[in-house]
């Protein structure tokens, strides 16, 4: 299983607990989006710690705001995991920014239609927590599919 941590404590404990015995790998945003950011996101990752448990066996850090770094992060990562134990199910839980869900999008698209991969990805009925308000910046991505 590999989560991106995003704010939202609550979602990583939950993908965390709904795949209790998989081995679990999570990437950072860093940089962050802004300064505060990235050791707000490591405060709340620590309240699902629990849930997560011992099963974490590397964190890796990719820009919060580069889908692309993101998808190249994943497939290194997934290819070193295959290197010492084959994957048999992969699960990818893409919890963090916008840009870091698109790198999570991308690398599936690119690398995994035909594998026994998941993408889990908990929907709430209500999203009390606010992590920003208005808007500081905006990023456009041009991303090309083609079919293979």
């Amino acid at each position: 299983m590999i989560i991106g941590v995003g704010y939202d404590d609550r979602l990583v404990a939950k993908v965390a607990e709904s795949r209790n015995n998989a081995r679990k790998v999570q990437i950072y945003g860093l940089p962050s989006l802004s300064p505060q950011m990235y050791q707000e996101n490591l405060l709340r990752a620590s309240r699902a710690s629990e849930a997560v448990g011992q099963g974490i066996l590397n964190i890796y850090y990719a820009p919060a705001n580069n889908p692309f770094v993101n998808a190249d992060l994943l497939q290194r990562i997934i290819r070193e995991e295959e290197r010492n134990n084959p994957i048999t199910n992969l699960y990818l839980c893409p919890l963090a920014t916008m840009a870091q869900a698109l790198g999570f999008i991308l690398y599936y698209l690119k690398e995994c239609i035909d594998k026994p991969v998941s993408i889990i990805y908990p929907f709430c009925n209500a999203y009390p927590l606010r992590t920003g308000i208005g808007i500081q910046r905006i990023w456009k991505y041009s991303v090309e599919l083609s079919p293979s």
